[in-house]
């Protein structure tokens, strides 16, 4: 026969109240924090997979906000770009104006006037500035306005000479861990100006803008034809209009990559999470079914331990 003292009875049932209190506040705790891994000890490779799963949404976290910043660049150069196609149309309507040979001196002078509104209007895109204040077709040299112009006397008429101040190198930034080389900006002399075979910048489409400005103001070179003139200048404007053409497919085919890797990062991030969630996240109503019961568990060890307290064998001495 087993003998059990009074001792056992209490021992007994207050571990067993306990135990059952705290069930009942762990399963608090998770309706709480709605959290079922509360610490590395519950889970210790779910613990592992849940660090590393934050560590890397932290990098795609980082590479998202790379691709905002990015975007916006590119929209702005996008815009532009098309801006400046713009101007380049209507360039050629002029120089298309000033080739009429039955136009008057002061005809031509009013469309010069036109074009060398154009022109200004092309530099100024030339020399935009993205969100950050940076000069966006200067390469390196983001503080320098890439276009400038010298005022000159050519062919007895003021005219200017047009240089490029920026420089040829491309900006590169990393949007995944294997894409680091995505570049974010195209320089001004491969869109505004051409090189001859040593390299050396030959021609622009600002210096053909301001022939245009020059054979209405009646600076034509020694010699030339207005026909001549009018058929240099369109050439270099359909040269410099391809230019931009390519430089702004350039951009939209950086746009549809840039695109294309925020929705894969957007769905890797979620996969992660979505992991996460499996290993630390509570089932709330388990959660709830588990409270109710510890609590019910509790309050039975409870009633147990209050009745028990009244055996002993004293009482029957």
């Amino acid at each position: 026969m087993t003998r059990i003292s009074t001792n056992q009875f209490f021992d007994t049932n207050l571990y067993g109240m306990q135990l059952a209190g705290t069930r009942m506040l762990r399963a608090q705790s998770e309706l709480i924090t709605q959290k079922k891994l509360q610490n590395a000890a519950d889970n210790p490779s779910g613990a592992v997979q849940v660090l590393r799963a934050n560590q890397t949404i932290g990098e795609y976290d980082q590479f998202l906000r790379t691709i905002t910043t990015v975007r916006s660049r590119l929209e702005v150069t996008d815009t532009v770009m098309g801006n400046f196609g713009n101007a380049v149309v209507r360039a050629k309507e002029l120089a298309v104006q000033m080739g009429n040979g039955s136009l008057s001196d002061a005809a031509r002078e009013g469309i010069a006037k036109e074009a060398e509104a154009v022109l200004l209007s092309m530099q100024a895109q030339a020399n935009s500035v993205d969100s950050d204040g940076a000069r966006m077709f200067a390469g390196f040299k983001t503080d320098t306005a890439p276009v400038s112009a010298t005022v000159v006397t050519r062919n007895g008429v003021s005219s200017r000479d047009w240089s490029y101040d920026g420089d040829s190198e491309i900006r590169f930034t990393s949007i995944t861990e294997a894409r680091n080389d995505f570049a974010t900006n195209i320089t001004g002399d491969r869109i505004f100006f051409s090189r001859d075979n040593s390299g050396m910048i030959d021609d622009s489409i600002f210096a053909a803008m301001q022939k245009l400005v020059d054979v209405g103001n009646g600076g034509r070179d020694p010699g030339e034809s207005l026909a001549d003139a009018v058929g240099n200048i369109l050439g270099r404007l359909d040269q410099f209009s391809q230019q931009a053409f390519t430089a702004r497919a350039d951009i939209g085919a950086r746009l549809v990559e840039i695109d294309a890797t925020e929705n894969a990062t957007e769905n890797s991030k979620l996969s992660l999470l979505k992991l996460k969630s499996e290993i630390e996240d509570v089932d709330i109503s388990e959660a709830i079914t588990r409270f109710t019961q510890q609590q019910t568990i509790l309050e039975a060890a409870r009633g147990s331990y209050a009745r028990i307290q009244d055996l002993s064998l004293f009482k029957f001495l």
